[in-house]
């Protein structure tokens, strides 16, 4: 599953705003820097707050968080 997939499906109607606008929350340093320091989901929860849950979860951990990692590094600004 592609990262804009994984957003649709599971993020775009708990943070209300389409996942380009996810994206480009954060610059590519700072993705970078998120993932680079195991903080991806703690990012996407400043932006997304109604997705807690889904971003501490194992699955988004082990699987989804590569995904939209691969997806907002190249859409962000």
């Amino acid at each position: 599953m592609r990262g804009v997939e994984v957003y649709r499906e599971k993020l775009e109607y708990r943070c209300g705003f389409p996942v380009e606008v996810f994206a480009h929350k954060y610059t590519k340093e700072e993705w970078k820097y998120a993932k680079g320091h195991c903080q991806l989901g703690k990012y996407m929860k400043q932006i997304c707050p109604a997705g807690a849950s889904f971003f501490r979860s194992t699955k988004f951990k082990k699987i989804y968080a590569a995904h939209l990692y691969e997806y907002v590094i190249q859409h962000a600004e």
